[in-house]
């Protein structure tokens, strides 16, 4: 056949349909990919049997314009929604395979640390057995995760009695490690001692920053108390256990009461009656696509020296309808001029709008990051 048959000219049409009908399944093939990560993180049934009923209708209606039969459209469609389903169901099982491997996690403090609990309680809420690893300090938690030794990090971020925990933002600020989820523990302070250890015969306190904070008013009835602080209230409830003098407390938790086999002198000494602390969950993953769900986004970034730049802050969330859940403004020691700024904001699936905020803020701001794509657990 040479260039002017007819039949060869058609031909060479066909396979240029083709051609494009094979880009245009792999294009399809990959928003599949995307659909189904989307549904995988909302938790949402690969099969949908009205989408798919819908989908066929409408798709012979149209074919029906274009004299392509209504078994002919079924016949194909069926194939391509099934190949679609397939895609989606090796990604499930590839993800739940992932899930199922036993994951390390690293946080502060050993056994009996509030740090400690709160990683028993993660387990509960995600009924997976983790592999523990206790760290002398929060950094260390960090660079666990950052170097690989640990899949995760639980650490503390806010207090009910004492707010924002300046540390953990501090190293969320330095460290490229990710919040993925963010839960709420009940803090039941108590004040421990020996068996023989009684309220006049304390002369010493031991705990971790922290909680000395948050039971602060309790402390100041007892002005003749030296305060010694611990890297983590478990090893303040060890120190107390091991030095075994009936002069000495520690502030600590029912669960590293029973740990320590210590005695509970006094129950309930924080500030506030309903303590609670929330703790996130650091993974080194990557945010991913802004078009997946998440109950919320977590942004960090300095605004540069101009205060206009806060007004156009805020007028930029209102013209994206962007609804802050949280709003942190921090002045660290490496950096006692510039103020760093930590947003929580909320996402929705139908809020196209965010990466458009991203975008315009990105003109005033500097060292722009995301620091967490979350939900609540």
């Amino acid at each position: 056949m040479n260039s002017n048959d007819p039949l060869l000219t058609i031909r060479n049409k066909i396979n240029l349909i083709n051609k494009k009908l094979i880009i245009l399944l792999s294009k399809r093939q990959s928003l599949t990919i995307k659909i189904a990560k989307i549904k995988l993180a909302i938790n949402h049934s690969i099969k949908d049997k009205n989408r798919e009923k819908n989908m066929i209708k409408q798709l012979i209606n149209t074919g029906q314009k274009y004299g392509i039969k209504e078994k002919y459209i079924s016949d194909i469609f069926n194939i391509i929604i099934n190949q679609s389903i397939s895609i989606q169901k090796k990604l499930l099982e590839k993800t739940k395979k992932s899930s199922n491997k036993n994951l390390s996690a690293s946080f502060l403090g050993p056994k009996g640390s509030y740090s400690y609990n709160a990683t028993l309680e993660y387990e509960t809420k995600k009924n997976k057995k983790l592999l523990k690893k206790n760290c002398s300090n929060f950094k260390k938690v960090f660079q666990n995760v950052e170097n690989n030794y640990s899949d995760i990090g639980i650490v503390p971020i806010e207090n009910s009695c004492t707010g924002p925990i300046s540390e953990i933002y501090n190293l969320l600020s330095q460290y490229n490690l990710l919040v993925i989820e963010k839960f709420s523990i009940p803090i039941e302070h108590c004040l421990l001692g020996i068996s023989t250890a009684s309220l006049n015969k304390i002369e010493t306190i031991y705990s971790h920053s922290q909680p000395f904070k948050q039971c602060k008013k309790f402390i100041s009835l007892f002005s003749n108390w030296a305060k010694k602080y611990v890297e983590s209230t478990a090893i303040a409830m060890k120190q107390v256990s091991s030095l075994n003098l009936n002069n000495i407390a520690a502030i600590g938790s029912p669960i590293g009461a029973n740990i320590y086999n210590l005695k509970i002198i006094k129950k309930n000494i924080s500030n506030k009656i309903n303590n609670f602390t929330k703790f996130v969950v650091l993974s080194k993953k990557k945010p991913l696509s802004l078009n997946i769900f998440f109950e919320k986004i977590m942004i960090t970034f300095i605004i540069k020296n101009k205060s206009y730049y806060f007004i156009s802050l805020f007028s930029l969330l209102e013209e994206h309808n962007i609804i802050v859940n949280k709003f942190e403004l921090f002045c660290f020691q490496n950096s006692s001029k510039e103020k760093k700024m930590f947003l929580d904001i909320k996402s929705d699936l139908k809020n196209f709008q965010i990466e458009k905020f991203f975008q315009k803020i990105k003109i005033f701001v500097k060292d722009f990051k995301i620091v967490g794509t979350y939900k609540s657990i």
